[in-house]
């Protein structure tokens, strides 16, 4: 065998072998699974349409949060980086997402609708309490999430401007948490118009009753100060991870007790290397809290669209 005819019989391996990663390459792309570059990720968005007697729930009007629900999942599905989106609603409220089918169809995006009654217990424990049961929901019954290997969960009402940029900073980690801090957000949501000095003695009057409450639901939770948070909003995490150590720390939750969701899963992370400092997230929406503006709101365009789907 000659040189020669070595060479071209290596060239010709390297064709084939590279004709191989181009078609695999387009399957993964389609899945949104193993891609190793440009991958479609797949988006949980969690929803409710009738949030009753939740507290701390700024928008309780069916037809506003629906058309901002419609907002988020418009952008999402038009996001170039998404591939498949879950969207899951826990009041088992009737709606027509067939026109929302029908883009993604179009947008060559899968999008997986799932409903059921689920939020009878957030007027005791918080929207918290709610967004965990919609997640537990979405992990034993999503078709789609059965197929892959890592999602990103967002509130429903909430897009990410920059998610494209965020999604490529995280793509070779399985799991990227967000940390929060909490100062803000409890004063806000618990105490109303109060001092700095008083915002700080109940926060410390709420970090001995979560203490308690830890102790008699057995949670292994170390110094719990409440400064400290991980922002539930927003995450990207595996499947199996999410079903190994958070699935179940919603039932630690009790908005009225001042220890929400943003706690339990802070503190099963924080001995763990889940937090990220890569490119934050760029918010569009609405705060389901306070009920104004995040980061940014949505185009008036999208605004336009989702109100004639009402």
């Amino acid at each position: 065998m000659s040189f020669c005819t070595t060479i071209a019989e290596k060239s010709d391996w390297q064709e084939k072998y590279q004709a191989f990663l181009s078609r695999w390459a387009r399957v993964t792309n389609t899945t949104g699974r193993h891609s190793p570059s440009g991958r479609l990720e797949t988006v949980v968005l969690t929803a409710t349409f009738l949030p009753g007697k939740t507290p701390f729930v700024a928008i309780g009007d069916t037809t506003e949060r629906k058309w901002q629900y419609f907002c988020a999942l418009l952008c999402w599905l038009r996001d170039p980086r998404v591939g498949a989106v879950v969207f899951c609603e826990n009041t088992a409220t009737t709606c027509d997402f067939s026109r929302f089918s029908d883009i993604a169809s179009r947008e060559g995006k899968r999008l997986e609708i799932l409903s059921f009654d689920g939020n009878t217990e957030s007027a005791r424990l918080g929207k918290g309490f709610g967004e965990g049961c919609i997640l537990e929901h979405v992990m034993q019954q999503s078709s789609v999430l059965s197929e892959g290997s890592t999602f990103y969960k967002c509130t429903g009402r909430v897009y990410v401007k920059n998610f494209p940029a965020v999604s490529a900073s995280l793509e070779h980690r399985s799991e990227g948490f967000f940390p929060l801090d909490m100062r803000h957000s409890i004063a806000n949501k618990s105490l109303g118009r109060l001092t700095v000095r008083n915002a700080w003695r109940r926060l410390r009057e709420r970090s001995r009753m979560a203490a308690e409450y830890s102790r008699k639901a057995g949670a292994r939770i170390w110094s719990p100060r409440l400064v400290r948070g991980c922002d539930t909003r927003f995450f990207k995490c595996g499947t199996d991870f999410f079903r190994e150590h958070l699935l179940d720390q919603y039932r630690l939750v009790d908005d009225h007790m001042g220890f929400y969701l943003e706690h339990a899963y802070y503190y099963r992370l924080r001995n763990q290397t889940r937090f990220v400092s890569e490119t934050a997230p760029a918010f569009v929406g609405k705060s389901g809290t306070g009920g104004g503006d995040l980061h940014h709101a949505f185009p008036e365009s999208i605004v336009a669209e989702a109100r004639a789907f009402l």
